[in-house]
């Protein structure tokens, strides 16, 4: 390990106020200065007489039987009283954190956030109980503070590609109200990705996407149909909720977004605002994106066999969908 002097930034978040329970884009305030211990797996601070660490851990869970969802990022924060006397801390039960950066020194918007992080199945929520705990530690005590952990699929998604990723831990606890930001390790992350699907699960609904071509006309459709609750309301965009790109080729449509821009995306000016839309279980809303021909090849593009994508934008994230394929001719 390597010792250094660290500025530790201290974070606010729209939090209860006395406590943090990390659980908000935040904004810096004052630094505080603390004594940094970096390795590759971690880092340890101390400050105004507490030590705070953090570890993170990356694993497999071999008994899981889609390797996609095998590899899991986790990061634990402990707190240490090096003071005479005894302290009392108290703390939220969301008090860990993350965010990823794709560069060494951590700066500049992160690729990542935890707090905006999505279960890849989407089959269920996140939530963070909101209640206060408490603990008094004697001097040399130690605090198991919490912890976050996540699949790998869910750090990467369908947006980020393999490769070397910063990860930050901020921790929320009294004895920093604003909360203590600490380097928490970095990693090389790779998974191999499935081909694009037609079908996906989405924050408790089941896309389904569907393409034809007739007359010169792609009329590409996808049915969202909430699947994973009793009752749901949920929102899309009021205008260009869906749209449909084209490529030249179903390996790259297969390995979208991550294959780069589609050899046709139409330019579209839409509106601001949301829209609600509320379901029951089994109910459904769909949604319906349309281009000729003529507007996809335009003047450059060859005639041939083209492979369509959907694309939802839905309010957590954006979700690609394999839409079929077609003949197009001018």
């Amino acid at each position: 390990m390597a010792d250094m002097t660290l500025r530790l930034r201290q974070r606010l978040g729209p939090c209860l106020a006395g406590i943090v329970a990390a659980c908000s884009s935040p904004a810096t305030t004052d630094p505080i200065e603390a004594s940094l211990q970096q390795s590759q797996a971690g880092s340890s601070a101390t400050a105004d007489g507490l030590n705070y660490e953090v570890a993170t851990r990356l694993a497999d869970a071999p008994a899981i039987t889609d390797p996609l969802l095998r590899p899991t990022i986790t990061t634990t924060a402990n707190i240490r009283n090096d003071r005479s006397e005894p302290v009392t801390l108290t703390y939220g039960a969301c008090n860990v954190s993350l965010v990823a950066h794709t560069n060494a020194d951590r700066r500049g918007p992160p690729v990542w956030q935890s707090y905006r992080s999505e279960p890849w199945e989407g089959t269920y929520g996140r939530g963070c109980t909101a209640i206060l705990l408490g603990k008094t530690l004697a001097p040399g005590a130690e605090l198991a503070l919490g912890s976050y952990s996540s699949r790998v699929i869910e750090v990467l998604g369908d947006s980020l590609p393999n490769g070397h990723y910063w990860f930050t831990a901020t921790l929320g606890v009294s004895s920093a109200p604003n909360g203590v930001v600490l380097p928490a390790g970095d990693f090389e992350l790779a998974l191999t990705r499935p081909a694009l699907r037609d079908s996906v699960i989405h924050d408790l609904l089941t896309y389904k996407a569907t393409s034809n071509v007739s007359g010169g006309v792609v009329q590409g459709r996808v049915t969202a149909t909430l699947t994973h609750a009793g009752g749901s309301l949920v929102e899309f965009p009021r205008e260009c909720a869906m749209e449909i790109v084209a490529y030249r080729t179903q390996e790259r449509r297969d390995a979208a977004p991550l294959s780069g821009a589609p050899d046709w995306r139409a330019t579209r000016t839409c509106g601001t605002g949301w829209r609600q839309v509320g379901l029951n279980r089994g109910e459904s809303t769909s949604f319906e994106a349309t281009a000729t021909a003529r507007e996809i090849l335009g003047s450059s593009l060859p005639a041939g066999t083209y492979h369509f994508a959907a694309i939802i934008h839905a309010r957590t994230r954006n979700i690609w969908l394999s839409a079929g394929s077609g003949e197009l001719r001018r």
